[in-house]
């Protein structure tokens, strides 16, 4: 169970050498030791051992009529503990090169909790006006001039989009304005569909996700304020299936289906406090942990079981607030995803959705609320954090009579909401 820790330290070896040859280039190392300590007034549908946190477990009642589910969770882990190399090396192509691999304990499923994984691996090549990078980096859906800055590992999620995506990105900027391109594929954080998370369902496409942002970023004359702003979108294509199976025999299909997302964002930065805003409206993003996915729209040829298909949409609204003292800093992080049902009305006969909460066994969420206060206080390299989390997600549920319904849109027409408060307290030592 150690060998991927000692392989990544083999990886490393090389740069360690390197550095000692030439003391220009090498490998710089940074990283943390955080500690996270975490109650939650009932269960949650989160990922390892509850460390990061999605919305709380809908009502299920037993032959009593008691939740189940109302029953609170403590858990103590250091998950998040991470190690970064940043290389450094000679100039190729004309540009500046470096690059960056890091590592964390969070592991890929549940059952590799505690083993190293990659966040990060990429090389970058600088120009005078231009950079290229080629690697898992972050999905840019998740800006990273302007992200949450809570204490939760979870960084705002399902609300603000979260994955790492494998990808090459091309960005140019000239004066206050940048223009960036983006070519992605999925790995760890991938499109559910029939046949669960996968990437199978971009790669069949055999066309990546496509992004393109523009940024403007202006600094006051005194470098006392400053201001990010910049808007996006997206196109991605996927391939739901490529064959089927039923009673007529074998076929080949030709599915496919088309989503757009769009996204606007600012940063403000003052002296005293730093305000971040975003909203998105997408279409088919449960691979960036967002609460839409796709469906049915109809059964377009009977003998071989083919589907056309229609994307779920969603609208997130959310905003970051921090002071920006060294020694103590408080913040409040506000944001909902409302969940806007199917592009387009799907038919009576096939109404499959496939979708994040589904695939948790969910039922369909409708809207998800957060508010999340949280204080730090820091003292040379160490800091330590609190924050008051309270998520509450609104369920579709049976009626009086016990029926589960929903309009043409996949959107249930009766709810239910249910609540979940997360008190955290960390620890961490940066070095």
């Amino acid at each position: 169970m150690k060998e991927p820790f000692y392989l990544f330290l083999l990886l490393l070896l090389p740069g360690l050498a390197g550095a000692q040859e030439e003391k220009k280039f090498g490998i710089e190392f940074s990283g943390f030791v955080k500690n996270d300590f975490s109650f939650d007034s009932r269960q949650t549908v989160s990922a390892r051992e509850g460390h990061f946190l999605l919305w709380p477990h809908r009502i299920i009642k037993d032959d009593n009529g008691e939740d189940i589910n109302a029953n609170p969770v403590l858990s103590l882990l250091a998950i998040q503990s991470r190690l970064s190399g940043k290389i450094t090396g000679p100039d190729a192509f004309g540009a500046k090169t470096s690059g960056l691999i890091e590592g964390d304990f969070f592991g890929t499923t549940n059952a590799a909790i505690n083993l190293l994984r990659m966040r990060h691996a990429y090389v970058k090549l600088n120009w005078e006006r231009s950079e290229l990078l080629l690697g898992q980096y972050w999905n840019p859906l998740f800006v990273t001039s302007c992200f949450p800055s809570v204490v939760s590992f979870n960084t705002g999620a399902p609300i603000q989009p979260f994955s790492r995506n494998p990808q090459i990105r091309y960005t140019y900027g000239k004066g206050a304005i940048k223009v960036m391109a983006a070519a992605l594929g999925q790995r760890d954080y991938s499109t559910i569909g029939a046949n669960g998370a996968s990437p199978d369902y971009l790669r069949n496409a055999a066309i990546p996700n496509m992004h393109l942002q523009l940024h403007y970023n202006k600094k006051s004359d005194e470098k006392t304020s400053e201001l990010t702003m910049g808007i996006g979108g997206e196109i991605k294509k996927i391939k739901p299936r490529i064959s089927n199976t039923n009673n007529q025999g074998t076929f080949k299909l030709d599915e496919s289906l088309t989503s757009m997302s769009g996204i606007a964002f600012a940063t403000i930065k003052t002296k005293p406090v730093t305000v971040k805003l975003t909203g998105i409206y997408g279409e088919n993003l449960s691979d960036v942990l967002s609460i839409t996915g796709f469906a049915v729209k109809e059964v377009t040829d009977t003998l071989t079981g083919q589907q056309s298909y229609t994307p779920t949409s969603s609208l997130i609204i959310w905003t970051d607030i921090k002071s920006n003292g060294k020694k103590w800093q408080v913040g409040l992080f506000a944001g909902m995803n409302k969940y806007l049902g199917t592009k387009e009305a799907m038919s009576n006969s096939a109404n499959n959705i496939y979708s994040l909460p589904l695939i948790f066994s969910q039922r369909d969420i409708t809207m998800l609320y957060r508010i999340a206060p949280r204080v730090m206080l820091n003292s040379g390299k160490t800091r330590f954090a609190a924050e008051w989390e309270y998520t509450f997600a609104t369920f579709g549920e049976t009626n009086n009579e016990g029926v589960y319904s929903k309009n043409n849109n996949g959107i249930p027409e009766y709810t239910k909401r249910v609540g979940n408060i997360r008190i955290l307290l960390a620890a961490y030592y940066f070095f």
